[in-house]
């Protein structure tokens, strides 16, 4: 993201942030469409995110909620999947830790707070009490 898109979706960081605050632990790599289907729960995030679709584009929006996401985690998108839990994105970036060089120490990586899941459709829901089996990588 270039300095000038970053000023452009300083607001959507912030949603980003205020909504990361609240979901539930451990992450799974699916916590891109976790974060909509929050903002979707919520009528004042969902205000909010309405807002900054009128001021900026959805396209636009939507993009910078995976990269905020994604730079908040210190993860990358392993690949684009379609969203089945909420009807604000259509699809989303699995999000997983970046390749490690040969060479770097694995103290170097930062740590992760998502856990693997067998598949993104096993369980996980919108709800706020949702859970994983609580493994992390």
């Amino acid at each position: 993201m270039s300095d000038d898109s970053e000023l452009k979706t300083i607001g959507v960081k912030r949603l980003v942030e205020q909504v990361m605050a609240g979901l539930p632990e451990p992450l799974t790599e699916d916590v891109i469409e976790d974060v909509f289907c929050a903002i979707e729960r919520r009528p004042e995030w969902l205000i909010e995110y309405e807002g900054l679709c009128a001021d900026l584009t959805k396209t636009i929006v939507n993009n910078a909620v995976g990269v905020w996401v994604g730079r908040r985690l210190g993860l990358v998108g392993t690949q684009e999947v379609e969203s089945t839990r909420t009807k604000l994105a259509g699809a989303y970036s699995k999000l997983a830790l970046p390749a490690v060089k040969p060479g770097r120490s694995a103290k170097r990586r930062r740590r992760s707070r998502l856990c693997p899941i067998t598949s993104a459709r096993t369980g996980l829901n919108c709800s706020p009490t949702s859970s994983t089996t609580g493994m992390s990588w």
